[in-house]
């Protein structure tokens, strides 16, 4: 990190990370160009004990930055010191730190920041939060000064998730002031879909929409793209996430980040692997693509079999067929499969079975994998759907005879409600309403080519008939 901002927004609890057993960890995050690299340093080979973070930031030639950042625990795994000591002449040197306590919940209470002011470490300024009986945060507190410099206020949907972020600054005269206000908003399965941050002005002496942040998310709640625009709406900055599905996010470990510092990762089912940075061009254009940030993890400990199955389309027409992906990961890496319904399949042993369904509704296919010591069982649900379209289901439940005509025709159904009769310029000659057998007469018209159009529920349908 370069500094610690003296009124840095910082209003996350860092809570102790449960101990369990990981199967990876982040060893490394850098830029593809390789001129930012964080170094991730553990005190064991294949623990989870992140000592420190080493930084090299060369993105600006003429400000090259390299330092440590150092982590120190409680019992509990509560990062209690947060401090950096950067390269100067040569030497690192302790530039800044953070302390951190934590209440009986391991929910943080107090951070203070440490900067270098005439050659000692000075005391920055003090953070108090306060939480209610669920744990969440409801107001937070900075003294900077020897004065309330800052505070802030956070409520809460029904469901538990955040609403309203509202902060209030004291400029040295003794009264609050409204600052920034940020309301959130979610889908029905709780991801974050939207934030609109709000400054406030003193010549209207009201909130103004500043930025309008939008998520995005796959079908396993990945976090895709976050894109932050301007209150009319236009993209400043996207961050478009790719990830690996066949490991859980559970089961590696991210190391704590109590300032909540650069990078700040998007929320996650699978492990995340990279993502596109995307910023305003500055000649006008709109968003392009700047460049990559890449993750890099070793594994820490074994990785069980798991399997994942992947298809084009979750939803076909009956008689089409459809290959079946399975992609098998972890365990001894020698792999078989027998797959089921097996009469529905060209190979029930293949990796990559095609299946043809032969009733319209939902099937399911299952697939076990075995790796010699252990197997894993994996499911998916297709939808066959009859594809007859509307057109073709009214056209045979009519008959339309005789075609070719020369006085009359019959249009003979239980189902149509009225019909019309077309010339070949769209205009409608004569309709009838049809009352099961029906005969239309097309005596007087000239000869060629008329279309009868037929109404069903709403719908439409077209037959061609002759007139001789």
């Amino acid at each position: 990190m370069r500094k610690f901002l003296l009124i840095a927004l910082v209003f996350l609890a860092t809570q102790a990370f449960a101990q369990k057993d990981y199967q990876f960890r982040i060893s490394s995050f850098m830029s593809e160009d390789a001129l930012l690299m964080h170094t991730y340093n553990y005190a064991e080979a294949t623990g989870t004990d992140l000592s420190g973070i080493h930084v090299v930031d060369a993105s600006e030639p003429s400000f090259p930055y390299e330092a440590i950042d150092s982590l120190h625990y409680d019992e509990n795994g509560n990062v209690t010191r947060l401090a950096t000591h950067q390269l100067l002449n040569n030497v690192y040197e302790l530039v800044c730190y953070c302390d951190y306590t934590y209440n009986e919940m391991n929910l943080r209470t107090t951070r203070k920041n440490y900067n270098v002011f005439n050659g000692n470490h000075e005391l920055g300024g003090t953070y108090y939060y306060n939480y209610n009986e669920e744990g969440q945060m409801t107001d937070w507190l900075l003294e900077f000064a020897g004065i309330d410099y800052q505070k802030g206020e956070l409520s809460y949907y029904d469901n538990g998730l955040l609403h309203i972020e509202l902060f209030q600054t004291d400029l040295f005269t003794g009264t609050f002031e409204n600052d920034t206000y940020i309301e959130y908003f979610y889908d029905e399965d709780g991801n974050q879909t939207e934030s609109h941050e709000y400054l406030w002005s003193k010549e209207t002496n009201q909130w103004e929409l500043e930025k309008i942040e939008t998520r995005d998310y796959d079908e396993l709640g990945n976090c895709i793209q976050v894109v932050s625009s301007t209150a009319s709406g236009i993209p400043q900055v996207k961050y478009v996430y790719k990830y690996d599905d066949k490991v859980l996010a559970e089961n590696i470990y991210f190391n704590p980040n109590p300032e909540n510092d650069f990078p700040v990762f998007p929320q996650m089912h699978n492990m995340l692997t990279s993502y596109e940075f995307w910023a305003l061009d500055q000649n006008g254009g709109g968003l392009v693509y700047v460049l990559d940030y890449l993750l890099n993890y070793e594994q820490i400990g074994e990785v069980g079999l798991s399997a994942s199955i992947n298809v084009e389309e979750e939803e076909i027409c009956l008689g089409d067929p459809i290959t079946l992906n399975v992609e098998a990961y972890g365990g001894t890496g020698d792999y078989t499969y027998s797959w089921t319904p097996a009469e529905l399949l060209d190979d029930a042993e293949s990796q990559n079975p095609v299946a043809t369904p032969t009733e319209a509704g939902e099937v399911t296919f299952t697939v076990t994998v075995d790796d010699g010591l252990e197997t894993v069982e994996t499911s998916i649900t297709i939808l066959v759907k009859d594809c007859i379209s509307v057109e073709e289901n009214i056209l045979n439940n009519v008959s339309i005879y005789p075609n070719p005509v020369e006085d009359f025709i019959m249009i003979n159904s239980e189902n149509v409600e009225f019909a019309e009769v077309i010339d070949i310029y769209g205009r409608v000659i004569t309709a009838s309403e049809i009352n099961g057998e029906t005969r239309i007469d097309m005596s007087n018209f000239a000869d060629g080519i008329y279309y009868v159009r037929l109404h069903s529920n709403g719908e439409t349908a077209v037959q061609k008939v002759v007139k001789n």
